[in-house]
């Protein structure tokens, strides 16, 4: 016997949007994953009477609906969900910089350059040419400042990365300095920046448009809902490329549904 029915199969693909509280929808880029999972917890009662317990109440007592995303936009924006915390930039100036301070200089350790309290990661990088010179002194307490040879050789006294904007001594001269004075001109440049200036479990709201390799795709919407972190985001890999994951907790809007899964059938 065969039924009349066509069954709706669907091989799911889509894209995400995250609606923000200032309004509109940020397509959150591409992503690997994304699951809805929803879970009860019941009231159970059973009877005392005779040697089998018979069920006697079986009621949902609370739903959990929530939504697991992977998303391989590692942008400074979706990064700040997985931190909790908020995405910016750092506009990097080029004007020179003169006798920066690094106190208690030692040999064998990276030290960044332009390290403040509003950019405690130092800069992005630094200029190395024949115009633009990295140059280093040292001394100490009140005495004169001597220059500092950079490396050219093994008997060399300092290094510099200009990618990373970090200089690493060799030596240090005579005399023990207590103080490296290093003159230096910041790349221009304005890097992305995701910063957890303090833990922000904000609330927005989820959108999913599918786009699927078979059948026919549905959406979903989760109109409020708090985004957080649901793992590790692996650095170094040889088998694939970084990934952020994320949990979605539907919360209950004022009104409406809290999770809505709608398309033509």
């Amino acid at each position: 016997m065969t039924e009349d029915h066509n069954n709706l199969i669907v091989v799911g693909a889509g894209r995400l949007y995250l609606i923000e509280p200032e309004g509109g929808e940020r397509y959150l880029g591409e992503s690997s994953s994304c699951g809805v999972t929803v879970t009860s917890e019941y009231i159970t009662v059973e009877s005392s009477d005779g040697p089998v317990a018979r069920r006697l109440v079986h009621k949902p007592r609370s739903v959990t609906r929530r939504m697991d995303l992977e998303l391989l936009d590692m942008t400074a924006q979706n990064l700040a969900l997985f931190i909790l915390g908020e995405a910016g930039s750092a506009t990097q100036g080029t004007d020179k910089v003169t006798d920066e301070v690094i106190k208690g200089p030692r040999t064998g350790v990276w030290y960044p350059l332009g390290v403040t309290a509003d950019r405690p990661e130092g800069i992005w990088g630094v200029e190395d040419s024949d115009t633009k010179k990295v140059t280093v002194k040292t001394k100490k307490g009140a005495g004169n400042a001597s220059s500092l040879a950079r490396k050219t050789d093994d008997k060399a006294n300092f290094e510099l990365c200009t990618k990373s904007g970090r200089i690493r001594f060799f030596a240090l001269g005579t005399g023990s300095p207590d103080t490296a004075l290093v003159t230096y001109t910041p790349l221009a440049a304005t890097p992305a920046r995701a910063t957890s200036s303090g833990a922000q479990l904000r609330e927005f709201g989820l959108r999913y448009i599918e786009d699927a390799t078979e059948g026919t795709g549905k959406r979903i919407l989760a109109p409020r809902c708090t985004v957080s972190p649901n793992g590790q985001i692996a650095l170094k890999s040889r088998t694939e490329a970084q990934r952020i994951p994320l949990q979605v907790e539907v919360l209950e809007p004022g009104s409406g549904p809290a999770l809505v899964m709608y398309g033509p059938e």
